[in-house]
């Protein structure tokens, strides 16, 4: 299972592999046509580049929710 976001719909879905309409392997990495729950076609890329929307990056441990701009190295 995993996770498609529905433009039409305008929310996240969890979907299965029964959902997928077309695949195919793209110099990009894989893509995918799938059906949202509700039927709409949503384009759904898989690669390596691929940007999550609302993803942020975790902070290091040891920074306890501090960015790296936050923390200075003491002298």
């Amino acid at each position: 299972m995993f996770t498609i976001f529905c433009p039409q719909c305008d929310k996240r879905h969890l979907v299965g592999t029964r959902r997928i309409v077309r695949f195919e392997n793209t110099s990009d990495g894989p893509r995918a046509q799938v059906k949202c729950l509700q039927g709409h076609l949503v384009t759904t890329d898989f690669g390596r580049n691929q940007k999550k929307p609302g993803a942020e990056p975790a902070p290091s441990p040891g920074h306890r929710g501090r960015t790296d701009d936050d923390c200075t190295e003491a002298a």
